[in-house]
């Protein structure tokens, strides 16, 4: 049975839509590190895309989407019995991916007031289709063939997470999406793009309140994700992101960069080209007053793998972004082609600016670490030995100076008035039976002791047998 979940503005849900992808994501959660767990999702969805698009037939020339087949259309009825709920508000999140989808019924979704997560992926819709969810937060449209982006900003006030890859975007269309004032992920992975506007973050005009005047606000405001993997970009895109000061993670692999260039503010605040003197200048730790107009300010992962980068000069550059902190360049001529560390590259900005650069794309293997449990029963306490003593039995087998040279006692009960002397001088030892004392001297003087009982025993009886001969 579901259980109801309550939001903040009062509003009760089903428990079983929750959590929304997103939906209770913090602006700074984690101090990045959700960064790195979106982009494993990300990078994970994309192989799967690519799978899925090498196994279906093209938009243009399949027989399957020439003529639709019967039930291309979405509507409310199809969103329930694909749920399986009854109340359209209790519905918070909807999947129809690899529907076939070709057309909307906006007049059906008004019910839907409660929809903030859209998966459409593999389907044949656009982003105007989805206009009647006022409070969409996130919205799948890759594998869709997008290829026109004429739609009203203001139709999607909340959206933040836009996927677009393997469509046809366009330069012109990546204008049109720059004007979503709330959009902070966007994923253009497989689109073709060979360049991108001259400057993304130009001016907006948006018509106020009064309609009087128009507000210029900046494209990409709020950007602070951007995917533009497998494309056929250039060197240039640095010069139209150069100005997205809210941009943090920037994944430009398997493309056709052979260099960072150098980008430096003018007096328009663009940033335009240098030479590599002024570059070493801005490196001085003296000069720290211009950190605050350097590209990309918070920038802090970028993503170069699989491009045509041959040299380690072409990447010295990156050392302008002063939030950066990991930078991925394998897959490079620069790394296939040569063995070991670039010395300027590492000097620069592993050891002078702590940016971590992966230069392989196997995964880091730390070996775990092991923790013994303190247990004073498992330790061995180690105890004096006994000096051992010389081994009484061979007395016999030598003469009386013989023994006497080795050290050998003259009387068998030598040792034992030793031991008496010792404790009449009260060296601490209690007395005790001498078998205790000693059990090594005590087991072998009385052996000998009695080896020489024996021996007496023996030369009696032979004097005997001789006195009697």
């Amino acid at each position: 049975m579901s259980t109801l979940y309550k939001t903040g503005d009062g509003e009760c849900h089903l428990s079983n839509c929750f959590p929304v992808p997103g939906f209770f994501r913090h602006r700074q959660d984690g101090a990045g590190h959700w960064f790195v767990a979106h982009r494993e999702q990300m990078e994970q969805r994309n192989r799967n895309i690519r799978r899925t698009k090498n196994n279906r037939p093209d938009h243009s020339t399949g027989s399957d989407f020439a003529t639709p087949a019967a039930g291309n259309t979405l509507d409310g009825s199809l969103l329930i019995r694909l749920h399986g709920v009854e109340n359209p508000s209790d519905l918070c999140s909807i999947d129809i991916s690899e529907q076939r989808l070709t057309s909307v019924k906006n007049e059906d979704f008004k019910e839907f007031d409660s929809i903030v997560y859209i998966n459409a992926s593999d389907n044949s819709l656009s982003i105007e289709s989805f206009r009647s969810f006022g409070l969409l937060r996130e919205l799948d449209l890759s594998l869709n063939g997008c290829c026109d982006m004429s739609f009203h900003p203001e139709d999607f006030p909340h959206l933040e997470v836009l996927d677009l890859s393997f469509n046809n975007v366009s330069e012109a269309d990546i204008v049109c999406i720059g004007r979503l004032a709330g959009l902070k992920v966007l994923c253009l992975t497989g689109n073709r793009l060979h360049q991108l506007p001259a400057n993304m973050a130009g001016s907006n005009p948006s018509p106020t309140l009064s309609g009087s005047s128009s507000e210029e606000k900046p494209l990409f405001g709020s950007l602070e994700v951007l995917s533009l993997d497998d494309n056929q970009l250039t060197s240039n895109v640095f010069h139209s992101l150069s100005s997205l000061t809210r941009l943090q993670h920037l994944n430009l692999q398997s493309n056709n960069i052979s260099e960072v260039p150098f980008m430096l503010p003018d007096g328009d605040g663009a940033h335009t080209g240098s030479n590599q003197g002024h570059f070493w200048g801005i490196l001085q730790p003296s000069v720290g007053a211009v950190e605050s107009s350097l590209p990309l300010p918070q920038l802090q992962f970028l993503s170069l793998a699989h491009n045509k980068i041959a040299e380690e000069e072409a990447l010295l550059s990156a050392a302008l972004f002063p939030s950066l902190t990991e930078l991925v360049i394998h897959n490079n001529p620069l790394t296939t082609q040569r063995t070991g560390d670039p010395p300027l590259l590492t000097y620069l900005l592993s050891v002078r600016r702590g940016v971590r650069v992966k230069r392989s794309d196997r995964a880091e293997v730390r070996n775990p670490s092991v923790m013994l449990p303190d247990r004073f029963k498992h330790k061995i306490r180690s105890e004096g030995r006994m000096a051992k003593r010389p081994w009484l039995t061979e007395q016999s087998h030598y003469s009386p100076q013989e023994r006497e040279r080795q050290g050998f006692p003259k009387d068998p009960s030598s040792f034992q008035a030793k031991e008496r002397e010792k404790n009449d001088m009260g060296d601490g030892v209690t007395d005790r039976p001498d078998e205790t004392k000693h059990p090594e001297e005590s087991f072998f003087v009385t052996k000998e002791v009695k080896m020489q009982g024996e021996m007496a025993e023996g030369n009696n009886r032979n004097n005997t047998v001789r006195n009697l001969l």
